[in-house]
């Protein structure tokens, strides 16, 4: 496990990067989805509306209620979120309002918190703050007309001359509505891109450190498992592994094997009259001592 985990680091991290990106991006489609939905309503209202001015019934201005609502619902999320801090319950409250899916609720909450601020998706944002504009607009020219109609002046001059507004103001909202959809599509796009660069990126950093991490800690272990930790010189099984192999190459080449054992008289009078930290010093300073004697080919260890 201690050579593994920064693997097993890196590929939790490449998940949480992937989850992120895919979170983020199921935010966009939300607002892509939703797009159709505003749209959808606005028509219906400047549909019902118009039709209330023709027919003078009650059920078509309530018909332009229910649908304006949605429009305005989505933009009652939108000032929710630009509050300092943004209001995340009544933002979600409202997009629910407006037919949004609830699973991707949150994810279009979180990006407009986060990146907001991001080039394509503002753009997108300026053109939404616009139509909501108009749609304020259409509103309030619906509240004029209903005391017109209801008076029973459906075919009076400024009954007409509003209707010949709402007509207009519809017509400036269908391009702003093709505007707002391309530009969720751009940022989608950026986004995609952006993601998928930044996680190839982190990709490579992340492996490239594990596996540096893992090689540090795997010579760690080695150096562990065959060395002294306090003179650095080879240990008894890495000693006794050396030794097997020098006996198999000297029966092979006909030649002899030399072995030499050394021991520190009187080293137990320094550990109890200085100290352990004074004995390791003098094993640490015999120990290079030692080595630096050495031929090419020797190997000088310590057994305990």
């Amino acid at each position: 496990m201690r050579v593994i985990w920064p693997l097993l680091a890196v590929i939790a991290g490449l998940l949480m990067l992937g989850a992120m990106g895919l979170y983020l991006l199921a935010g966009a489609r939300g607002y892509v989805a939703g797009e159709s939905i505003w749209s959808k309503a606005q028509k219906e209202a400047s549909i019902h509306i118009d039709r209330y001015a023709e027919t003078g019934e009650a059920r078509d201005f309530e018909s332009y209620r229910r649908a304006i609502a949605i429009v305005f619902a989505d933009r009652e999320a939108r000032l929710a979120m630009d509050e300092t801090p943004p209001d995340v319950e009544r933002a979600t409250a409202a997009f629910l309002a407006a037919g949004n899916h609830p699973e991707e609720v949150p994810a279009m909450i979180d990006l407009y918190r986060y990146l907001g601020r991001y080039p394509a998706f503002e753009r997108a944002l300026d053109v939404w703050r616009e139509a909501d504009s108009h749609v304020i607009r259409m509103d309030h020219l619906a509240s004029m007309l209903r005391p017109m109609i209801e008076a029973g002046g459906r075919g009076s001059k400024g009954a007409l001359v509003l209707r010949n507004e709402l007509r207009t103001i519809n017509d400036d909202l269908t391009p702003l509505e093709h505007r707002f959809s391309n530009e969720i599509g751009d940022a989608t796009r950026e986004l995609r891109l952006l993601f998928g660069a930044g996680i190839s990126l982190i990709s490579i950093t992340l492996v490239f450190w594990g596996t540096l991490i893992s090689r540090k800690m795997l010579y760690r272990m080695t150096q562990l498992g065959h060395f002294d930790a306090l003179t650095q010189l080879p240990n008894r099984h890495l000693f006794e592994q050396t030794l097997r192999e020098a006996i198999v190459r000297g029966r092979r080449d006909g030649t002899y094997v030399g072995v030499l054992f050394l021991d520190l008289d009187g080293f137990k009078e320094i550990n109890d009259s200085l100290g352990h930290t004074a004995g390791d010093e003098v094993l640490v300073q015999m120990g290079r001592r030692l080595r630096e004697s050495l031929r090419e080919g020797d190997t000088v260890a310590r057994l305990g």
